[in-house]
């Protein structure tokens, strides 16, 4: 598979996303992590924001996308600071999905589901 590579514009972060069936160890900041897609939908945008931020920044897949079953390697800065960070998704059909307060200091591998039609992630 190609890689990807986006900068968010986020003042002082920088997250680098590499599409991979497997991913590596984490190797820059302690929040680097390994995002599973087990929703059963193509996610087209992925945001990334700590859970203070007022904003959704960029979409750090860019021309890219996560099918079901694929997953993507999550790396921060070395500078990076904050720990609790919040995802949302938007899938080809434009709807938004989101997961709040991911402890990602904490867990090494985000699985993103959808059961009952909710958002729920799994942590390890």
């Amino acid at each position: 598979m190609g890689g990807i590579r986006a900068r968010l514009t986020l003042a002082a972060w920088l997250v680098t996303a590499t599409l991979a069936g497997l991913a590596g160890p984490a190797q820059a900041g302690d929040q680097d992590f390994l995002l599973v897609n087990q929703t059963g939908r193509v996610i087209d945008q992925l945001y990334v924001v700590p859970n203070h931020a007022r904003t959704w920044e960029e979409d750090i897949l860019g021309r890219d996308v996560l099918v079901n079953g694929e997953s993507t390697s999550i790396r921060f800065s070395h500078g990076e600071q904050d720990c609790i960070w919040d995802l949302m998704v938007v899938d080809k059909q434009g709807e938004e999905l989101w997961w709040e307060d991911i402890n990602l200091c904490k867990y090494q591998r985000v699985v993103l589901t959808i059961e009952r039609g909710e958002p729920v992630a799994y942590y390890d």
